[in-house]
């Protein structure tokens, strides 16, 4: 049984932005995902992603990433939330609605390696979304205190940073984890 990752892209979407890179992106955090599905310690085999919805009925322990060309354009910032919006995404928990984990594209235009720099941080979302940023289902405090952490660090994840055994370790067993998404 695979693992499902629902990818959300919101409008104004920004210049460049294609079926190519999306698939780019998708096909990255997959990676990841399968990587983390190799442990023994999650049920899961593999991972399967969708931009579109079209993975069928959303399950209790799916993973819904949302992508804005700015944090100014996301659902958390309308919502009024203002700390915490860093450059590249935000994970919340907002109480009544879910958690909601934002990705925000703007600063990462222009890398060479963009696709695998937007999965990079978007990983890094789907963490916290699993591992810290729920108030009850949490499996640790601060992901980027995780020692020999790649994708969990707080700075310096670039698209050459990779994912590390840590990190898999960390993820593996949350995967099953029922967070209610937004």
């Amino acid at each position: 049984m695979p693992f499902g990752l629902w990818l959300v892209d919101h409008p104004p979407f920004p210049a460049g932005w294609t079926e190519k890179r999306k698939a780019g992106i998708g096909g990255a955090l997959k990676q990841h995902f399968d990587m983390v599905c190799t442990s023994p310690n999650t049920p899961y085999g593999s991972c399967t992603f969708s931009w579109a919805g079209s993975l069928g009925q959303r399950r209790s322990d799916h993973l819904v990433l949302h992508f804005f060309n700015t944090a100014r354009n996301g659902i958390l910032y309308m919502w009024g939330f203002r700390n915490g919006l860093t450059e590249s995404g935000a994970t919340v928990w907002v109480d009544g609605k879910g958690m909601m984990s934002e990705i925000y594209l703007d600063k990462m235009e222009g890398d060479a390696r963009f696709e695998q720099l937007v999965a990079n941080l978007a990983f890094h979302e789907a963490m916290h979304n699993k591992l810290d940023a729920h108030p009850t289902l949490q499996s640790m405090a601060d992901i980027h205190k995780l020692k020999n952490g790649g994708l969990s660090r707080q700075t310096g994840i670039a698209a050459g940073t990779k994912l590390s055994q840590a990190d898999v370790n960390a993820m593996a067993p949350a995967l099953t984890r029922q967070v209610p998404q937004f």
